[in-house]
């Protein structure tokens, strides 16, 4: 049985994103960790970030990978909660139960709109 962030990774490879790189040294406390993604289907190359979110209501010191909920996407790295979640988040629990339809939807806004934004 696949975890959730490695159904969202067979997801996200599914619709055409590669995983570049995952950052988790030296996040802020809301993040667990963020996966920096690019786009192989066209238009290549467009970035989309997926950051692992922290249960804000967690209290004390936490072992990586403990407290997270879910998941945010935008087009660029977060700096903030807010921004991480700028173009949608899922939880864990409905990505275990394959229902991440919409948020796969919002990813691919992503890709849609790099190419309203160069005008293809």
């Amino acid at each position: 049985m696949k975890t959730p962030k490695e159904k969202l990774a067979t997801i996200l490879s599914e619709q055409g994103w590669r995983l570049e790189e995952i950052q988790d040294d030296n996040l802020e406390w809301w993040v667990d960790e963020i996966w920096e993604m690019r786009s192989i289907w066209s238009p290549e190359g467009i970035p989309a970030y997926i950051s692992f979110l922290v249960d804000p209501q967690h209290e004390g010191s936490r072992a990586k990978g403990q407290s997270v909920w879910g998941a945010g996407c935008t087009g660029q790295y977060p700096a903030s909660v807010e921004e991480a979640q700028s173009n949608g988040n899922v939880s864990l629990i409905e990505i275990s139960k394959n229902k991440a339809g919409e948020f796969m939807q919002n990813i691919e806004s992503l890709r849609s709109g790099a190419v309203n934004d160069i005008g293809l």
